[in-house]
């Protein structure tokens, strides 16, 4: 049975291109088959591993989990210390000294966003020696105008980061894949989640 990386469509071509390479890339150095199921999607029978491939906990994480039937296990978020560090590599490449990450605020279970994402702004201002704030926005809602350093907390770049831009951020990352950097970190986060039970 194949390892599931479960994803929200990013609604870009770029996007599902990055998410796609993250897939081939796992199925190629684990020589697994990894299948990719969208956020809403049911989960394949017989699933023994599903990873989310979500940068906070909310209600798409517990949709999941409760769609997983025994025996497979429900992996997910992205690591917060994966996504601290990818953060902070992303303003210090753009000279940024501190910045705003800007996310999608979730819907239901906001505590448990708000303390998973204070963990990663905590992480990256350490890293960066420098304050990094955070700055929740509502589906649909306008982004601040600025003209500081920005970063997009999605996992594909999407319509977080367009919004960003047009408001005249310079956006450090359009999101979590984005950056090289941020691509090996989230792949060699999951290589490291894989146990022999999953292969």
């Amino acid at each position: 049975m194949a390892v599931i990386l479960v994803y929200h469509n990013p609604g870009s071509a770029l996007g599902l291109g990055l998410i796609s390479r993250l897939a081939e890339e796992v199925s190629a150095t684990k020589s697994i088959d990894v299948e990719l199921v969208e956020v809403d999607e049911e989960l394949p029978k017989g699933c023994r591993l599903a990873i989310t491939l979500l940068p906070a906990p909310g209600g798409h994480l517990e949709a999941v989990k409760s769609k997983a039937t025994s025996g497979c296990r429900v992996l997910g978020p992205i690591d917060w210390r994966v996504q601290g560090r990818i953060v902070a590599h992303a303003f210090k490449s753009k000279g940024c000294k501190g910045g705003v990450v800007f996310y999608w605020r979730a819907k239901r279970f906001r505590e448990a966003q708000d303390s998973w994402l204070s963990s990663i702004a905590a992480l990256a201002s350490r890293l960066q020696g420098a304050p990094i704030a955070l700055a929740g926005l509502d589906f649909g809602s306008p982004a601040p105008g600025g003209s500081g350093c920005a970063f997009a907390l999605t996992v594909a770049p999407g319509r977080l980061a367009v919004l960003l831009q047009d408001m005249g951020w310079s956006v450090a990352s359009a999101s979590l894949l984005s950056t090289e950097y941020g691509f090996r970190e989230i792949l060699s986060w999951i290589l490291g989640e894989l146990g022999p039970r999953d292969l």
